[in-house]
């Protein structure tokens, strides 16, 4: 008999669920959130329950009994430090996810989920958090005595590619060693040895994105903090939401940008490059903490579907291992496999405790 798993992935103005059958999504929505309604509702757990409402309105209008689920899979959230795998949502994870540090809507998953999960008598899980680090501690180090690097990751899809890739290949996961780049609206560069995701290239140290400036100078940064004609906040949206591709060519969409390098666009196709360069560069980077043995390098995120960025990227990699393309994102199947792991008594789930929280 299968099991009916519910997964949960909310995102900035967004809400994805899915009704899975085992690791088969039976029914999946992205639900979609106004800003205007989301600003209108002025603290956390209230904005938890206009999401909670509405999914559980779309389940009962697609004709879903909740009551036949056994359990609901969560996006985990941005606390700092956590293992990789399965964690029984209990109340210091709820607790943890509510701090006010943790705005960002993947800590609203878990919060939803065992508020359903205890009003039908299951459990909640979360898997593969985004505040996962399983990094070696050599690569937490830095210059500065009392720095450490945060080496936040997006482990929950390269996780989730890594095994297929593993899959692929007839092996373990646990047994291969892969370089993955994943990118999109965030860029993350990781490496996966003995299951683990031992060092990172993490978001603001290495490529920019479509939207994020990545790594800059230390000096040039400084120099604009202490200009005075920056604010923080507009220095961060600068950072963060209007870097990369906005920038640089004024869009963050691929396919234009793909359309106008095909066209010839001088700027587009120098822009592509560039970009190209600097994830080939830091993949070949990641690629030294395995010491050139890598089984694979697996491009992945939205971007991985524009042919001419893959193309350049292999151009520069492909002489360090094959190359592997597996776009988009496999996150709500990598949860509800993750959940379904538990529930088949192959992976015993962690339980957080609120002494061990780290903000992200």
């Amino acid at each position: 008999m299968a099991y009916n798993i519910l997964v949960i992935n909310p995102g900035a103005t967004s809400t994805k669920i899915g009704w899975f059958e085992d690791e088969t999504p039976v029914f999946t929505k992205n639900i979609m959130h106004s800003v205007e309604e989301l600003d209108a509702l002025p603290t956390k757990l209230e904005k938890i329950q206009y999401r909670k409402k509405i999914l559980m309105q779309v389940l009962k209008d697609e004709g879903f009994d909740v009551s036949k689920l056994d359990a609901i899979a969560a996006r985990g959230g941005t606390i700092f430090n956590m293992q990789g795998g399965a964690y029984e949502v209990n109340d210091d994870l709820v607790e943890a996810c509510l701090k006010p540090e943790n705005g960002h809507a993947s800590n609203y998953a878990a919060v939803i989920g065992k508020e359903i999960a205890d009003e039908l008598g299951i459990k909640a899980y979360i898997y593969d958090a985004v505040g996962t680090n399983e990094t070696l501690p050599i690569a937490r180090m830095t210059g500065l005595k009392g720095i450490i690097r945060k080496n936040g990751t997006h482990a929950l899809n390269t996780r989730a590619v890594a095994k297929k890739a593993a899959k692929s290949l007839g092996r373990k996961y646990a047994d291969c060693c892969f370089v993955v780049v994943h990118m999109g609206g965030g860029v993350s560069i990781n490496i996966h040895k003995d299951g683990k995701i031992i060092d990172t290239i993490s978001t603001g140290e290495g490529p920019m994105s479509t939207t994020r400036a990545g790594v800059l100078s230390t000096g040039e940064v400084l120099n604009m903090a202490t200009s005075g004609n920056y604010t923080k906040q507009e220095l961060r949206e600068m950072f963060d939401s209007k870097g990369g591709l906005i920038s640089l060519l004024g869009t963050n969409d691929l396919f234009e940008v793909e359309d106008r390098y095909k066209a010839g666009d001088p700027e587009a196709v120098r822009v592509l490059e560039f970009w190209a360069y600097q994830l080939g560069k830091y993949t070949a980077l990641m690629a030294s903490v395995g010491k050139g043995q890598i089984d694979q390098i697996i491009l992945t995120g939205g971007p991985a579907y524009c042919k001419p960025l893959t193309d350049l990227i292999i151009d520069r990699v492909g002489w360090i291992a094959p190359v592997n393309i597996i776009p988009g994102a496999l996150e709500m199947e990598a949860l509800a496999s993750g959940v379904l792991e538990v529930l088949h008594g192959e992976e015993v789930p962690k339980l957080f405790h609120i002494e061990n929280y780290q903000s992200y």
